[in-house]
């Protein structure tokens, strides 16, 4: 009972738990009576909630009291509403914890429990009463030493007594059940329809989200296809031939000549990772909003740094010319054996600078 059943440190029972049943071989339960044990109400809602709903069933309520602290007049009203909206005229009431009290204070406590007890009695015999005293710890310490004579002392054996009373007596009364019969189905149809509504409600709600997720991942995947292509679109214009040697053709040729090629390079690499880094940004938005997993990263490798060997420049010819007519020809030549070694057309633009440098005229 301990595990299942006792709440705990913030009054909770164990949310897989709906209902504990416990087996008793007492003759009293042998007659088909089943005993329900409610949790305390004016505590939480939920409690609140499941005595409502468990009334619906019942055909006798037992209210325990405790005698040190009796029922409000707020209460009294809810345990009578609760009730005559479920056609439940009846109620038995058990005070516990009278023997703590002083005498003068027992009979004070009983006779308000009285006037209380007076108007929750229609269907009971004349003979019957509807409130009894009941001290539950001695009563439970009588029954397990086996002292009778204690436990008579406790209410416990006129109280069960009484019990035994009563339901004889509602067996009886059949014809009594058919209101309670009507009143516990109209009582349903009312938790159904209301249970219906509460579904059909959450599961709009539901719908609504999902339709929600659904528009945000369209959204979603028309902005990342379109920021990917448009990055796409541009590294394939930064890397096209007649663009890319105009804009850097230039810039190498200079950095051959000075010999400070890997400088270049290094910054040519950069403005290559720059344009990579653009679309590895919109594939792992894409990824990360639609929980996939990530691509291996995009690799863009790059040829080692030329070797750039510049050959002797060949001799002068032999025979002697005018100033003017040598010129000429030593460009032409120079050009040629510059258009022809390994700098290639990566050079073309430099050729001047190198012929004015070697001061070939």
């Amino acid at each position: 009972m301990k595990r299942y059943a006792i709440l705990d440190d913030a009054r909770q029972m164990r949310d897989d738990v709906t209902a504990v049943n416990v087996y008793c071989p007492h003759p009293f339960l042998k007659t088909g009576v089943e005993l329900l044990d409610l949790p305390g109400t004016n505590d939480r809602e939920e409690q609140d909630n499941l005595v409502r709903d468990k009334l619906l069933t019942a055909d006798l309520v037992v209210q325990v009291l405790d005698a040190r602290k009796l029922m409000t007049l707020g209460e009294r009203e809810n345990l009578r509403d609760w009730l005559s909206d479920r056609h439940i005229n009846t109620v038995v009431f058990v005070a516990n914890f009278l023997n703590l009290l002083e005498p003068d204070d027992q009979k004070q406590v009983y006779n308000r429990l009285l006037f209380v007890a007076e108007s929750f009695r229609s269907n009971l015999p004349n003979n019957i009463s509807n409130i009894y005293r009941v001290d539950a710890l001695p009563a439970l310490r009588a029954r397990l030493k086996g002292d009778v004579a204690a436990a008579q002392t406790t209410g416990i054996a006129m109280f069960e007594s009484a019990l035994q009373s009563i339901v004889a007596d509602q067996q009886e009364q059949l014809a009594v059940k058919l209101p309670r019969i009507e009143a516990i189905a109209t009582k349903i149809c009312q938790s159904l329809r209301a249970k219906s509504e509460t579904v059909t409600a959450e599961i709009a709600t539901a719908q609504k989200k999902h339709k929600d997720r659904i528009e945000i991942k369209q959204k979603a995947e028309k902005l990342i296809s379109k920021g990917f292509l448009a990055s796409v679109s541009d590294f394939e214009s930064w890397l096209y031939q007649p663009t890319l040697l105009q804009r850097y053709q230039s810039e190498m040729a200079l950095s051959l000549q000075e010999g400070s090629f890997d400088a270049w390079k290094l910054k040519f690499q950069r403005e290559a990772l720059h344009q990579q880094q653009t679309i590895a940004e919109w594939v792992n938005k894409a990824c990360e909003f639609f929980d996939k997993e990530q691509p291996i990263a995009l690799l863009i490798s790059f040829p080692p740094s030329p070797q750039v060997t510049l050959p002797e420049p060949p001799p002068p010819p032999a025979q002697k010319s005018i100033e003017g007519e040598v010129a000429p020809v030593a460009i032409a030549t120079g050009l040629g054996w510059l258009l022809g070694g390994p700098v290639g057309a990566a050079v073309v633009g430099g050729a001047s600078y190198i012929l004015n440098k070697r001061n070939w005229v």
